[in-house]
């Protein structure tokens, strides 16, 4: 077939000859496609700001493509076929294609309520996600006008599978000897051990191809999609290292991808999960996910932005594990893989014409971004050499013996740093020096530290605790320095410390590269502090080696928050944890996958009834939002002149009050008393950020973070590090009727005062006593407090939390370890002390 616009090429397809008409002779086609009458339909969208320059927006040049004749080829021929005349078209434009995400989504929405009544979408609800009951009957637990259509919950199942546009439904597939035989070693041949004693391994797959097009399919995304790579920014104009796609890998990516491809950043997850507390039953899911969407998005559960692919083969040993065993697991491992990327392997390579979150037609090329996952998932997919003993990490061919120095990098970065490092810590540090009553002393001062939310509190101390979480690594890491700094060595103390700002720095959701620079600046620190652990133990362990590799990783991919297991270990709960709990545990692999897929049915339901077709509920409307401060729980109400003023807390009381006063007039002296302070603060998103500071009377830590700007008269000394934050304990919260002007809020408070540097110690623990003198006592707008501080007592000088002192602890939040914590510098060893 040649061109019959005058250029006379030939082409093979239909379709490659249309493609080649819509880009070289867009305007020839315009005026045929005038002479025939055919009016032509463009839907400009909107896009996102991106700081790409160079491209010009072509989206009014172009017109709509024949999409029957694109969609029935495999598009042979790409953009760098065609003469170099012809207009770049950018993945950041795209063609319009009559909008038609959103005519897709209004016809399933109809189809939806044509199908189910309101009665039924209820009890869909109620039996899949709230409260499954199989197949038994559920008529009379449902009020009588609120009666769905399906009698038994076997119907509705029945009903919800065959709506095969709401999701991607499953099939069994097998893992074929031949391909573990690809994957073995010659020497473990012999068919494999018979096939591993004729044990077939096979899985339920949902098709890579069909899931990527539902989630491109999902119009919500259209202003949390990144088209191509996106360089980052502050306001300082310093680039900023945050999303995926601002990445230099995503950079890498597209330079290599022809002009106007979509880079797809797929983002693989696995980790095996116990499906129950008690028992062995374990299943391994593979998630995905994607970098182009913001990650604010992708860590949200409720967003369903993950999506379970399969359940990867657990190979099971029959008798005591071996070197077959070993090989044989990664071979299986490696099969299924192959077997789920074999449905996009075209897409890989060629690429693939779809329908972008945004309505529009665009280029896709998936590519492997990253893969998630703790140590050991990372070995058994990556690591296939039988060198692996003597090189052990997955991408880096560091020594053994070399792990705990900063070596070569590797793009692989763990998680559970913390694990062996307060394992060693716990077992040898403290026990060498005190001796089993030196335990004894960190399980009593533990337990002396006051509660605090978001961390574990431990009546019973710690040195006996197994199976410890996430969670608890974080609460004891966070709370250790303040309860051992007398009974270890000052090395030991430094050294942790430093590994807590490393810890701190890590965890920033961007970066630039001054914040890089500190942070490879610490792990230089921490390398030379590491030596009072290397000459009692071996810290030679993988885990340790992945400090090194934290400043490649977070230019290459981001920031660091979305990308370690923490998102993917709570997807667990209702992929592993509730889908096991809802089979009859046979066969359970398949009546898992069925569940989660009607689990998936049933969101789209919800949100397609919505009726937000493109609607994006984490856009930030306008500008910066302000943070905003309320009491609640309303207590009861006091009149100044009964406050008892021989207590030096109320003595000055209404003296103090009325200098935020000077031109309004309380109307009865009236105050109403509230139990708790509500602080709303927003994100570079506009997400809301809630915290709480209550005042009971069994509070020990109800302590605040305030700043001196409103508070009158303004102190005369520097607040924490020499900044304008203070501390004080809240002793009331309350509202000030105002005539004309409502109510106004205050707090009053007790000061906490810094000591003197001499007496600070290594902790990076700020030091602080009560101010008990009449000046200790001041009315604060409760405007002026800024976050809620975490407080542990002072245990050292024979005092064991008793004295009144107390240690700030600037790493339970970061707000105050951006503020003043990270303004601290470890102090450094002598050459005297280091020898």
């Amino acid at each position: 077939m040649r061109c019959t616009f005058g250029c006379r090429k030939q082409f093979k397809k239909q379709a490659d000859l249309a493609r080649h008409a819509q880009f070289k002779h867009s305007q020839a086609v315009r005026q045929a496609l005038a002479a025939t009458s055919v009016t032509e339909q463009d839907t400009t969208t909107k896009t996102t700001e991106t700081l790409e320059e160079g491209y010009e927006d072509i989206e009014n040049e172009i017109p709509s493509p024949d999409l029957q004749a694109i969609e029935d080829s495999n598009m042979d021929n790409e953009f760098d076929d065609f003469p170099d005349e012809i207009p770049e078209l950018h993945s950041r434009y795209g063609v319009p294609v009559d909008n038609s995400v959103s005519n897709h989504e209004l016809s399933v929405a109809t189809y939806i309520r044509q199908q189910f009544t309101g009665a039924d979408l209820d009890f869909m609800q109620h039996v899949i996600l709230d409260n499954p009951m199989g197949q038994t009957a559920i008529t009379f637990r449902l009020q009588p006008e609120h009666v769905p259509t399906f009698k038994t919950g076997k119907d509705l199942h029945q009903r919800l599978d065959s709506s095969n546009h709401l999701s991607v439904d499953y099939k069994k597939a097998n893992v074929l000897l031949s391909k573990i035989l690809s994957n073995l070693a010659t020497k473990y041949h012999p068919q494999a051990r018979a096939y591993y004693q004729r044990r077939p391994c096979f899985l339920y797959l949902r098709s890579m191809r069909d899931l990527i097009r539902l989630r491109l399919q999902d119009s919500s995304l259209q202003s949390n999609f990144a088209y191509c790579f996106t360089k980052q920014f502050n306001s300082a104009g310093e680039r900023l290292y945050d999303e995926a796609y601002s990445g230099d890998y995503c950079e890498e990516l597209q330079n290599q991808l022809p002009n106007g491809a979509t880079p797809l950043l797929v983002i693989f997850s696995s980790d095996a999960a116990l499906a129950t507390k008690i028992g062995k039953q374990s299943f391994h899911p593979l998630i995905l996910d994607f970098g182009n969407i913001k990650k604010s998005l992708r860590k949200k559960l409720n967003s369903r932005s993950s999506i379970l692919v399969t359940y990867l083969p657990i190979v099971s040993p029959m008798k005591k594990s071996d070197a077959f065993l070993t090989a044989y697991r990664r071979a299986v491992t490696h099969s299924a893989l192959e077997l789920i990327m074999f449905d996009i392997k075209d897409w890989i390579k060629d690429g693939a014409d779809l329908i972008s979150p945004d309505g529009r037609l665009r280029k896709f090329f998936p590519c492997l971004f990253n893969f998630n996952g703790d140590y050991p998932e990372q070995t058994l997919f990556s690591t296939v050499s039988p060198l692996c003993k003597s090189f052990p990490m997955p991408c880096c061919l560091v020594p053994a013996d070399c792990l705990s120095e900063c070596g070569k990098s590797c793009l692989f970065w763990g998680v559970k740093t913390t694990e062996a490092m307060t394992r060693s810590f716990q077992r040898w540090i403290i026990r060498e020096v005190n001796g089993d009553a030196g335990v004894d002393t960190v399980d009593s001062r533990f337990a002396l530290v006051p509660n605090y939310p978001g961390f574990n509190h431990y009546s019973k101390g710690v040195s006996s605790l197994s199976q410890l979480t996430k969670k608890d690594f974080k609460s004891i890491m966070m709370q250790l320095l303040p309860c051992v700094v007398d009974l270890v060595q000052r090395e030991v103390t430094i050294c942790l410390r430093t590994f807590l700002d490393i810890a701190m720095l890590v965890s920033n959701t961007s970066h630039t590269c001054a914040s890089l620079d500190s942070l490879e600046g610490k792990l230089v620190e921490f390398d030379g502090q590491l030596d009072v652990f290397r000459r009692e133990k071996d810290m030679n362990f993988p885990k340790m080696h992945t400090l090194s590799c934290f400043r490649r990783a977070i230019t290459r991919f981001g920031g660091s928050d979305s990308f370690g297991t923490e998102h993917m270990e709570a997807t667990q709960q209702f992929n592993v944890v509730k889908a096991y709990a809802r089979t009859n545990h046979k066969n359970s692999e398949e009546q898992m996958i069925r569940h989660v897929t009607r689990m998936d049915k049933v969101f789209a339901i919800r949100r397609l009834l919505a009726g937000d077709f493109g609607a994006n509920p984490d856009e930030a409307s306008g500008p910066q939002k302000e943070k905003v401060v309320s009491l609640v729980s309303a207590v009861s109400g006091f009149y100044m002149w009964n406050l008892d003023s021989h207590l030096p807390a109320y003595r000055g009381f209404e003296q103090k009050l009325k200098r935020y006063f000077t031109s309004r007039i309380l109307s009865d002296g009236l105050l109403l008393q509230y139990q708790t302070l509500k602080l709303v603060d927003y994100d570079e998103d506009n997400r809301e950020v809630v915290d709480f500071i209550r005042i009971t009377a069994k509070s020990q830590n109800s302590f605040c973070i305030y700043r001196s700007l409103l508070v009158k008269p303004p102190p005369m000394e520097l607040g924490l590090a020499g900044t304008t934050l203070f501390v004080g304990k809240p002793l009331r919260f309350f509202a000030v009727p105002v005539e004309g002007n409502g109510n106004m809020l205050f707090a009053l408070v007790q000061r906490y005062k810094e000591l003197p540097t001499a007496s600070q110690n290594e902790t990076g623990c700020f030091i602080l006593k009560p101010v008990t003198t009449a000046g200790g006592f001041i009315i604060i707008p409760a405007a002026a407090i800024e976050a809620r501080g975490h407080m542990v007592p002072y245990f050292q000088d024979g005092q064991e939390g008793g004295s009144g002192q107390v240690y700030l602890n600037p790493y339970a939040e970061k707000y105050i370890w951006a503020s003043i914590g990270s303004s601290q510098d470890a102090p450094h060893l002598s050459d005297s002390e280091e020898e």
